[in-house]
């Protein structure tokens, strides 16, 4: 467990910030619990996206932070596998950042579940959207994909079989920006959110 950390802006339970070299090493933060800090649980900032290694967090409980997670511009393929965001102002929250992958995390009972701001080609795939203030907030973002996710206020729940109605995405917060580039569509919404168990052990 990692908590109680820091009280300038930029603290963090967990700061990566890796050294500029060509073919970095991956990063790999697995099964941690980091909770109760006062800015960011996990605070990624990278140089150049040139340079960026591949980050990947799975598994891991990141909850009752200011922001989750926390991407800096500059990252470039960040993967969360099956972590439970609960409880944070912002759970997941990304600038800049492009080719990452959400698969299989729960966000639960955070202001915003996932704030994502001029990102590209990122893939929004399987996971639960349940008790957050709102869902997402989008600003200026390209290539992105949600499919498959579990909505809790999804209205094609409320029917015993599946319609095929997507999802309209209500990701407007900005009132000076047009709300229709504040909006995305998941297309094949689950009815269910199951968090793969077997990934994690075989993965980790």
């Amino acid at each position: 467990t990692i908590e109680h950390c820091g009280r300038s802006p930029w603290n963090a339970a967990l700061r990566i910030q890796p050294d500029t070299c060509w073919n970095p090493l991956p990063i790999t933060i697995n099964q941690c619990r980091i909770q109760n800090n006062l800015n960011h649980g996990v605070f990624i900032d990278v140089s150049s996206k040139l340079t960026s290694p591949r980050i990947s967090l799975n598994g891991n409980t990141i909850q009752y932070n200011d922001y989750g997670v926390y991407v800096n511009p500059g990252p470039n393929t960040i993967e969360l596998y099956s972590n439970t965001f609960f409880g944070n102002t912002y759970g997941f929250y990304a600038v800049e950042s492009q080719q990452d992958i959400l698969l299989w995390n729960l966000f639960e009972n955070n202001g915003v579940g996932m704030y994502l701001n001029m990102v590209k080609n990122i893939d929004v795939v399987s996971n639960g959207f349940i008790d957050n203030d709102q869902h997402c907030q989008f600003l200026d973002i390209k290539k992105t994909t949600f499919d498959g996710n579990y909505w809790d206020n999804w209205l094609g729940r409320f029917f015993p079989i599946n319609l095929g109605i997507p999802k309209i995405i209500n990701g407007v917060h900005e009132p000076e920006i047009p709300w229709y580039s504040q909006i995305r569509i998941d297309r094949h919404p689950s009815r269910y959110f199951i968090q793969n168990a077997d990934f994690l052990k075989n993965y980790l």
